[in-house]
């Protein structure tokens, strides 16, 4: 099994309990970006292939998060390790788009030393979460979204500190992007 095998395609999010502050969740539009993109970028990044893995610090070790999460990723996310190489930007097998996919699963840009790898990355994953490409979504309880994961990024706006916020999410299999 492949990474991308691994990993769904469709995420189905639903507020359960949604904080007065903070909580919010941002997503970027992966194809927006990579149809922005300036012509030597896209050119770059049609080229480039990345390595990428599971193995994403998702609680940061940083002592923020509770022992039973820490237990939770080494367990369950980190269990069994997938790692594969395609390339960054990918074809979405429904309407055809491109897409500029990067995000912190990714372990490196393939052909790169570490510290290049980490520069462009940096100026991609900066482009990507650009306020152009970004929606900011104030959660209410009950509320549902519906997310394509080959056409988007994720990330969770802490600043809620002790307060309970409880986002429940299903994920569904569907068609692979390809190269």
């Amino acid at each position: 099994m492949t990474f991308v095998e691994a990993f769904p395609q469709f995420s189905i999010l639903r507020g359960f309990v949604i904080t007065t502050v903070g909580g919010d969740t941002l997503w970027a539009n992966n194809v927006a970006a990579c149809r922005d993109l300036p012509g030597v970028l896209r050119a770059a990044a049609d080229a480039l292939w990345g390595r990428f893995s599971n193995l994403y610090d998702y609680v940061g070790r940083d002592g923020s998060q509770s022992a039973d999460r820490d237990r939770y990723c080494d367990d369950v996310i980190t269990s069994t390790i997938y790692g594969t190489d395609h390339q960054i930007v990918r074809i979405h097998p429904i309407p055809g788009e491109r897409a500029l996919i990067l995000g912190y699963r990714l372990d490196r840009l393939i052909g790169l030393n570490r510290a290049g790898s980490q520069r462009l990355f940096a100026m991609l994953q900066d482009h990507i979460a650009g306020p152009e490409n970004v929606v900011r979504w104030r959660w209410h309880a009950g509320d549902v979204a519906i997310r394509d994961n080959r056409e988007a990024q994720h990330k969770a706006v802490d600043g809620y500190g002790d307060a309970a916020r409880i986002v429940r999410r299903v994920v569904v299999s569907g068609p692979v992007s390809v190269g």
